[in-house]
């Protein structure tokens, strides 16, 4: 007999547009179990990894990935998230093989300012070696060809109209949901109220106004240091020091790194919200919201 339950309803994406709080959030629902790799916000990206072969950290097996939901109550209502299926060209025909009733929820941001944040976060892990978002995006192309890491496809990443049209046009009609990150941020009860109707479970019966912020980008004062602290981390040097030791220095060595955000470009932001013009006139139309105006305007000032 295979152990565990398939999902019922997938976070696809995308990266950096608050697909991590609404996660944390679905979290504290009685209704619902989110399944996860066992990290803090582990994303097991088992449609995208099994249908591309990409991310190379993506669970391969089905009876491993049954296992993320083994926990769960009968009554529960399960999902998971993971951002790169968004943008996977295979993953949305592969999950609707597997689960033919999955329903699956995009979250989506200003893809200018979502890039940038992808920018400084790949910054802050020392995945990203570019000194400026600017010379980042002029070598996307290249290393798209090189088959470079595609979490530095920062143009290509936020380039949603065809990966949404991929998702809602191969799972069953009314099973895909698209949200804005924008409308979290401005009355996030109505926000996830939206949610819970699409996934049929009950509202939220407490506030959740005041969730913290997660997985928020931050400026270093230091991407060296950063990138030092990522390559001794779990070595046999730090393992010399006691558990609760290495937790408290790495913390202090982390807020001491910690600085303002670097702000975008004007320059830079203008130029990549004419890049995107087309791409958001058409999400507009399918969507019928005017994003034009929502995300593009104040760069294109």
């Amino acid at each position: 007999m295979t152990r565990g339950r398939l999902p019922d309803f997938v976070i696809v994406g995308a990266p950096k547009a608050g697909t991590s709080a609404l996660f944390t959030t679905l979290q504290e629902h009685p209704d619902l179990y989110i399944g996860t790799t066992g990290e803090k916000r582990g994303e097991p990206n088992y449609f995208c990894h099994v249908a591309d072969g990409w991310p190379r950290w993506g669970i391969s097996n089905e009876a491993d990935y049954r296992a993320l939901f083994e926990a769960a109550a009968a009554h529960q209502t399960l999902g998971e998230k993971s951002t790169w299926y968004l943008s996977s060209v295979k993953a949305p025909q592969y999950a609707f093989e597997q689960v033919p009733n999955l329903k699956a929820i995009a979250c989506l941001r200003d893809p200018v300012t979502r890039a940038h944040s992808a920018y400084l976060f790949n910054k802050q892990m020392g995945w990203e070696d570019q000194p400026s978002f600017k010379a980042a995006l002029a070598l996307e192309e290249a290393r798209i060809a090189d088959g470079a890491l595609r979490d530095l496809y920062y143009f290509n990443t936020g380039a949603y109209a065809a990966q949404i049209d991929r998702w809602k046009n191969t799972l069953k009609q009314g099973h895909f949901l698209t949200v804005l990150h924008d409308d979290f941020v401005a009355d996030r009860t109505r926000f996830l109220a939206s949610v819970t109707d699409f996934l049929g479970v009950a509202d939220f019966a407490d506030d959740v106004e005041n969730i913290d912020k997660v997985n928020v980008t931050s400026g270093l004062k230091s991407y060296a240091l950063k990138r030092a602290l990522n390559r001794v981390r779990g070595t046999s040097i730090t393992k010399l020091l006691p558990t609760r030791a290495r937790y408290h220095i790495g913390k202090a060595i982390g807020r001491a790194n910690k600085t303002e955000k670097p702000k975008l470009d004007p320059e830079t932001a203008h130029d990549l919200a004419v890049r995107y013009l087309p791409d958001v006139e058409r999400l507009s139309s399918t969507l019928d919201i005017d994003l034009k105006s929502l995300w593009l305007d104040k760069h294109l000032a």
